[in-house]
């Protein structure tokens, strides 16, 4: 009895001295030591408390964090919507809904609507759809471009008309339009294709949807077709009507739509594909009508429609050097050979430019054979080092004689390098045949045109042995090269075994796609990889 009632007094000398008993120190990675701080009257502590609670992933902490949705500071309601959001718990929609204020005009209110409206979106829960639909009627365009996304995100076919409502309204600002035409696309929303049709050509304050666009309709796939051929087979009457109206010209949706239709793959079009070939622009603006007519062209190439062969063939004599490369790029990916007659006399010619004339030397390397040998044999006879400068001089050109000087200097080692390059490829067509171990090997070869042609050719073969080789081909320093693998996964991608191959290729395919995104260099062909990757994520 006497050492109990001893014990306090003990305590209390201890204490006096100095020498306090050991008390257990909180634990900052235990989540309840952040919850217990949650009814801090220091606002600022408490925001601290509910961000450490979203570093711990703290899910069992989503009841206790909920209320400061309707805390006095609006820093913690800040924290909490971005916590709640975090977490990913489906406790949390509830809450987040019912804080959103529909009525804000103040800017801390703005503030915590996008905050809760990224939450939303995080969470994914359709439950959402009506506040969010709403939201995106906000005055602010902040709110309103952070509802649209988080729409975006839900991919609730209830907010097609909400988001279509954004192509169509004039008036509305150009960035939540783009994030509008993503999350149709990601949605697949075949109800959004007349209304996506008119996207591909609809410009406001400069700025084209038509990358977003585009890329939305591939997302829709086979709902989008029918009504893509009927912009380019002429019975789309309302279509024509609306795009008159609005000062469109035929030119934009008859090339996108045939762009588009490569992409989705739709060989159902191919007939109007080569009608197009023929097109004439009702103003007669011939630059229009070389616009149509080569992506046209690129098209069937991607299609690999033998039926357009002959259409693009026959106006390969084209003298506009750019577009005579879209028709000689497209009857290499046909592969059609019975063409190489036109393509040598397109070469040939002394009459038109050498960059014209180029094209058809680089389509000849990408689809003959030793047939074409002589004649290359020729040309480079003919465009030896002191001739290829003396030939280039001689054309006419709008530059000043001292940088033409200098350009047609270096012609002395490109024009022997083009040809050398191309003759090549030839004997490359001649040794390989349809060999797969060979275009295997020739996809590494030192010239870079033989590798492009190893790229086609792999792909029109579409075996699951060529899928490695195209895979690297993929990550090629030039970018010819590069355009070809992409074509040529796409290509293999429309039989089963290369299909399967692919699939284990997916993830470094994508990752490619995110390190070079906002490159330069690769901008110019990776909308042909970011496609491809579309399509391997959907097997």
């Amino acid at each position: 009895m006497t050492n109990r009632k001893l014990m306090p007094l003990l305590l209390a000398a201890l204490v006096g001295l100095g020498v306090a008993p050991a008390c257990k120190e909180p634990d900052p990675k235990d989540p309840a030591t952040w919850t217990a701080r949650l009814g801090d009257a220091d606002a600022k502590k408490v925001a601290e408390a509910v961000k450490e609670l979203r570093n711990l992933k703290a899910k069992e902490s989503v009841s206790a964090v909920a209320p400061l949705l309707k805390h006095g500071e609006v820093a913690v309601r800040l924290e909490a919507a971005t916590t709640l959001g975090e977490l990913g718990e489906a406790a949390a929609v509830r809450p987040l809904i019912d804080a959103i204020d529909l009525t804000a005009t103040s800017k801390q209110a703005e503030q915590l609507n996008v905050k809760i409206a990224n939450a939303l979106g995080a969470l994914k829960d359709k439950s959402a759809t009506t506040v969010l639909s709403r939201l995106a009627g906000a005055p602010q365009d902040v709110v309103r471009l952070a509802a649209v996304q988080a729409l975006g995100e839900l991919r609730d076919p209830a907010s097609i008309p909400v988001l279509v409502g954004f192509i169509e309204d004039e008036k509305a600002p150009p960035l939540i339009t783009k994030f509008a035409i993503v999350a149709l696309g990601d949605m697949k929303a075949d109800a959004a294709v007349p209304a996506l049709l008119k996207a591909l050509v609809v410009e406001r304050k400069g700025i084209s949807f038509y990358v977003e666009t585009s890329y939305a309709l591939l997302q829709v796939g086979p709902g989008a077709i029918a009504p893509l051929t009927a912009l380019i087979d002429g019975s789309a009457k309302e279509y024509y009507a609306w795009a008159a109206a609005k000062n469109r010209a035929p030119a934009g949706y008859l090339s996108k739509a045939a762009v588009v239709l490569a992409d989705i793959g739709a060989q159902s079009a191919i007939p109007a594909l080569v009608k197009l070939m023929n097109w004439n622009d009702p103003a007669g603006e011939e630059a229009y009508q070389l616009i149509v007519r080569g992506q046209a062209a690129e098209a069937l190439g991607r299609l690999r429609a033998k039926e357009g062969a002959a259409a693009i063939a026959a106006q390969v004599n084209i003298t506009e050097a750019n577009v005579r490369g879209q028709y000689a790029h497209a009857l290499a990916q046909i592969g059609d050979r019975a063409q190489a007659a036109k393509l040598e006399a397109a070469a040939k010619n002394p009459k038109d430019t050498w960059g014209a004339r180029s094209e058809a030397i680089i389509g000849l390397a990408l689809l003959s054979d030793g047939k074409s040998k002589a004649t290359l044999e020729a040309i480079a006879k003919a465009e030896g080092a002191e001739e290829a400068v003396k030939h280039c001089l001689a054309e006419e050109s709008t530059e000043n004689e001292a940088r033409k000087a200098q350009r047609c200097e270096q012609e002395r080692t490109l024009r022997p390098q083009l040809l050398s390059d191309a003759l090549a490829a030839l004997a490359a067509a001649d040794e390989c045949k349809e060999s797969i171990d060979c275009w295997i090997a020739k996809s590494k070869d030192k010239a870079a045109r033989v590798r492009e042609r190893a790229a086609y050719t792999l792909g029109r073969l579409q075996d699951p042995k060529a899928v490695e080789a195209l895979v690297a081909a993929a990550r090629d320093n030039d970018l010819d090269v590069r355009r070809a693998a992409y074509v040529g996964l796409d290509w293999s991608l429309q039989t089963p075994a290369s299909r399967a191959a692919l699939v284990a290729s997916r993830d470094g395919l994508d990752k490619q796609l995110k390190e070079e995104a906002g490159k330069a260099f690769t901008s110019r062909v990776n909308e042909d990889l970011k496609r491809v990757v579309w399509k391997l994520k959907q097997l």
